[in-house]
């Protein structure tokens, strides 16, 4: 039985307001038998209750099989930045946690300011003591176990990997909870748009197309289609959606950048000799990547897409589909309950994203787990124990799917669950988010290098539409210009990071 389904709300409340009340400290006063460390995290208050379930069975397993007591410390630490900031800041000091949620490219700063402060988890997953199979009690199942495997290899390879990318040779983050950007859309616009000009329609009559005709065209638009749809919306805004500010708007300027780079076949960034390298920086990949963004800026221009970044109030998505003032928004299915409309007010689906040049690749989105070199080994041990058990096959199927945040597992075999199959057979928000993501997206993601500067590389190229847009606006510039100068600018401020 799941434990979360079990333990009474008020423990649960306790525990969380306990682990609050520990702030940073890092010390504790070990012994042969009590061990203390810290976790420091990003969670919304939904997955915050169920990682306190995970952490009161994991401390009960421990107890029972190993007679050690063992004191998880969750600190929620703000977002992503806000917990990339506290650590490289605490990184000399040691004032750190022994086990972190992090992208990757933070990561990489963290071991480019020293080898010593990142643990390389090839050591520990393939420890004889406690890797990966060791301890079946953790739901560490070993491959001669009859509940089946759960090592690295049933991790999906795709997340996997990205712990790997690194410009240190090693496996330094470890998935967690995946998702990844998915369209929402509101179906009863689109199906408006059904005439001569798309499905052989002859009127604006919705009446003769159905709903599963709408799916269809959805579910197979190239990126050019899509953009069609869309200004033939916009040109019909009165009989498609009246309100409409614009049809598409795409939450991150850095996703969309990267994955149509990718989809496009344009090279973005490697590493050489352990240093990180941006490849569209000359040359051929350069002219395609300004090109790339004078298309984009484009839409803009023409009132077929908007960014966050250009949103009224820096707005996502969401708030404007909801509200019937957007027909397609783009992003995260960590985000996919925000997306339904309140009092069925139109009939909402979600598709993959349209790819340009009919090359699905995706950004991995979700918590990475790295674990933090401590001078206590004990700490270390226990912290990486945590880890595997945090990943475990049913641990992480019901942190994504009894906490309902949008987030897929990580591991193979939870995707062959009763569980888990019950959950993507309902007609919920998040089932749908999911379907999407495993049976559509189908690991079909892309993976950057990670390095020092990595993350301002990635927040750069995000400025580059939004500031070539307003440069145009403003100044009356082409938007050749204005691309080119904002491609300068973002690249000179990525290589004073390198």
């Amino acid at each position: 039985m799941k434990i979360s389904k079990i333990l009474p709300f008020v423990t649960v409340a306790l525990l969380a307001s306990c682990a609050g009340n520990k702030g940073n400290n890092t010390s504790g006063g070990n012994t042969s038998n009590k061990v203390s460390f810290q976790f420091w995290h990003t969670l919304g208050q939904g997955l915050q209750d169920g990682l306190n379930d995970a952490i009161l069975e994991f401390q009960d397993l421990i107890k029972e099989n190993e007679g050690v007591e063992v004191e998880v410390v969750a600190a929620y630490q703000g977002g992503y930045d806000d917990i990339e900031n506290k650590i490289s800041s605490g990184l000399a000091a040691g004032n750190i946690p022994s086990v972190a949620v992090a992208y990757p490219d933070h990561v990489a700063n963290y071991l480019a300011a020293g080898s010593k402060y990142v643990a390389n988890l090839d050591d520990f997953m393939n420890n004889e003591a406690y890797g990966f199979g060791t301890q079946d009690y953790l739901g560490d199942f070993s491959n001669t176990s009859e509940s089946g495997v759960c090592d690295q290899a049933d991790i999906v390879d795709a997340f996997f990997e990205e712990g790997q990318q690194y410009a240190v040779e090693g496996t330094y983050s470890l998935p967690w909870m995946k998702s990844s950007e998915i369209m929402f859309y509101n179906l009863d616009a689109v199906k408006r748009c059904f005439n001569k000009t798309l499905l052989g329609g002859e009127s604006f009559d919705p009446e003769v197309v159905t709903e599963a005709d709408v799916i269809s065209f959805m579910n197979n638009l190239t990126w050019d289609e899509f953009i069609d749809l869309a200004r033939f919306a916009k040109d019909h805004k009165a009989k498609v959606l009246p309100n409409m500010i614009v049809p598409i708007q795409y939450d991150s300027d850095s996703n969309m950048f990267i994955s149509k780079m990718y989809q496009e076949g344009i090279d973005y960034s490697s590493v050489n000799n352990g240093k990180g390298v941006i490849d569209f920086e000359t040359g051929d990949a350069r002219t395609k990547a300004e090109a790339m963004a004078v298309k984009y800026a484009n839409y803009v221009k023409d009132g077929l897409l908007q960014t966050r970044t250009l949103a009224k109030d820096g707005k996502y998505s969401s708030d404007f589909l909801t509200n019937e003032e957007l027909m397609f928004g783009i992003g995260s299915s960590g985000g996919a309950g925000y997306n339904a409309p309140s009092a069925d007010a139109f009939t909402y689906k979600i598709c993959r994203v349209p790819a340009s040049n009919r090359n699905p690749l995706y950004v991995s989105q979700g918590p990475t787990l790295t674990l933090l070199n401590n001078a206590d080994s004990k700490k270390t041990e226990y912290a990486w124990k945590f880890m595997k058990f945090l990943t475990n096959t049913e641990t992480n199927e019901e942190l994504c799917v009894g906490s309902s945040q949008g987030y897929i597992p990580v591991r193979k075999s939870c995707y062959d669950t009763d569980y888990f199959a019950e959950f993507l057979a309902d007609e919920s928000i998040y089932s749908s988010s999911a379907r999407i993501l495993i049976n559509d997206i189908a690991g079909s993601y892309l993976t950057t290098a990670t390095f020092k500067g990595s993350d301002v590389l990635r927040d750069q190229v995000g400025t580059v539409v939004p500031v070539a847009y307003g440069d145009w606006k403003t100044n009356g510039t082409t938007l050749e210009a204005a691309v080119k100068t904002a491609m300068d600018n973002a690249i000179n401020e990525t290589k004073k990071k390198l």
